[in-house]
């Protein structure tokens, strides 16, 4: 069964404190994969790497009326994918440069790619998004008719190159590519809410229809650095046109006409990737557990008083500043309760970016507060999912389940310092310690799973998106969070008592006052371009 072929896999890239899960032994520098995709003979769209800013505050995107929609133009799908695919700065330090995105990925890896199909009066044109050109790659078309005289939103496919992330983390790789992915989901979100416009993750159209779609199945490239389309998305003003899916089903692609770069030389292969990739393909007519496509609506206030710190500045400054801590500065790592309770407001289900799932929540958040003012040290709970019934019967520990903070469902379960705690069930990392708080995301998983397959990679994506939420969440309190993808999952399982696998951690997080490195040069983020 294709579930017990996900259980196994995820049982089998645990790490634990005596093995680590099956991946190199070594850096292979050699084969380290390339970071950009770029199609050769494609000819490319460049977008403003710098447009106007839309006016709205980094406060906006977290709370208040969405603004007004702005149309569908090619200078506002550049200024989307800008601010939520595109690069945020360079680095470099000796002579080394490196990039960094919007987007966050583990290990800054980046297995996602993405393609836009924009509407044309005979169907759409497919192209390539080049977060290093900030432009669009001309692929191919799709041959049908459009309904509507004026583009309505635009539809886009996000695929993965699990090659990317299995080059350094091996087997666990497949579990890094869908918290990415979650990531992305968030990003655009985000920037889509900047221009009053919503996402929607379009069910009901499978994994195979989306290959044709991009012509990923006329490519010849190794079998490593394939691509797997993810999942369709609708990004615009307005809902999707009745029968979308259907005419996509229903669009012929083009012949291609151009082809990707390689990516490495060599490579190792990993066959549980493939084994749990093959298990969890999302088939034809797939559909969320139930609820409606929820329509953008005003977010709650996160808290009046006091000021954030970056609530003033633009969200396009927000978006851009977004960074994963290298270190914390343990003596000064603390943060208000007033700003640590609207953290937790941000994160409840009901909000973009979570209600793009269209289903109940699957996650809820076990907390490690080292230095909330207000909030003794210990361990805590949010519960996003409403079963508080079903964790307290299943947590099998003696905990208070205290109310620790009004208008949250946020529980003082043992008082503690936890900072010892937070470092061993990360992989012995100090800075899972040395932060303000920490967390491990906790998924409702054995029931998910086995009731359908292909919500593995679902879970992964909340996951994702609780990350990315935080990380926004700790600029706007002058903060910055890191995700902690190495961790000791049973043993965060024994602390609290899961004596079944009913419940499994897929993430854990950490926020802080981060350690800057004044060795390290920032630059601009498409300066380049314009030497090219």
């Amino acid at each position: 069964m294709k579930s017990e072929a996900v259980f196994s896999y995820h049982e089998r890239t645990k790490h634990r404190p005596e093995r680590s899960a099956p991946a190199p032994e070594t850096m292979d520098w050699a084969n380290q994969p390339e970071p950009f995709r770029f199609y050769r003979g494609a000819e490319v769209t460049r977008f403003d790497p710098e447009p106007d800013a839309c006016g709205l505050s980094a406060l906006e995107l977290f709370a208040g009326p969405p603004p007004s929609p702005a149309p569908v133009t090619t200078e506002n799908l550049g200024r989307l994918l800008r601010y939520s695919l595109g690069l945020a700065a360079w680095k470099s330090y000796q002579g080394a440069t490196w990039a960094l995105r919007v987007n966050p990925s583990s290990g800054n890896l980046h297995p996602l790619e993405a393609y836009v199909l924009m509407p044309e009066k005979k169907g759409f044109s497919v192209s390539h998004y080049s977060p290093f050109l900030h432009g669009l790659e001309a692929l191919h078309t799709l041959d049908g008719e459009n309904t509507h005289d004026t583009v309505q939103g635009v539809p886009l496919i996000l695929t993965a190159i699990h090659w990317r992330e299995a080059w350094k983390y091996g087997e666990r790789a497949f579990r890094y590519t869908h918290l990415d992915m979650g990531h992305a989901l968030s990003c655009l979100t985000f920037a889509a809410r900047m221009l009053g416009w919503s996402v929607q993750i379009m069910d009901g159209i499978g994994s195979d229809t989306l290959t044709r779609l991009l012509n990923l199945d006329q490519v010849s490239w190794p079998g490593w650095e394939e691509e797997k389309p993810i999942c369709l998305l609708w990004i615009g003003p307005k809902p999707p046109e009745s029968g979308l899916t259907a005419r996509l089903e229903a669009s012929v692609p083009s012949p291609c006409c151009t082809s990707p770069n390689a990516l490495s030389a060599n490579h190792r292969t990993w066959d549980a990737i493939d084994t749990v990739d093959e298990a969890t393909e999302f088939p034809s007519h797939w559909a969320f557990a139930g609820l409606p496509p929820a329509p953008m609506a005003p977010r709650p206030p996160l808290v009046s008083a006091p000021e954030w710190p970056s609530g003033k500045a633009t969200a396009e400054s927000l978006l851009l500043k977004r960074r994963s801590a290298q270190g914390y500065i343990k003596e000064t790592s603390r943060i208000s309760l007033s700003h640590f309770k609207g953290i937790l407001k941000s994160l409840m289900p009901g909000n973009p970016p979570f209600a793009l799932l269209r289903q109940p929540s699957a996650i809820d958040l076990l907390f490690y507060v080292h230095n909330v003012e207000g909030l003794p040290s210990g361990l805590y709970l949010l519960v996003r999912t409403q079963k508080k019934a079903r964790l307290m019967a299943d947590l099998q520990r003696p905990f208070l389940w205290e109310e620790a903070v009004d208008d949250v469902p946020f529980y003082f379960l043992e008082p503690g310092d936890m900072r010892r705690l937070a470092r061993l069930v990360s992989c012995n990392q100090e800075i899972a310690g040395d932060g303000a708080f920490a967390l491990s995301m906790l998924a409702d998983f054995e029931m998910t799973i086995q009731n359908t397959h292909y919500q593995y990679p679902l879970l992964h994506w909340e996951a994702g998106m609780i990350g990315q939420s935080l990380y926004l969440a700790a600029e706007m309190a002058g903060l910055a969070g890191t995700g902690i993808g190495c961790f000791f999952d049973d043993l965060i399982h024994e602390h609290i008592g899961l004596e079944f696998k009913a419940h499994q951690v897929l993430y854990n997080f950490t926020v802080g006052v981060p350690v800057r490195d004044a060795r390290i040069t920032t630059l601009p983020a498409y300066a380049h371009v314009d030497k090219l």
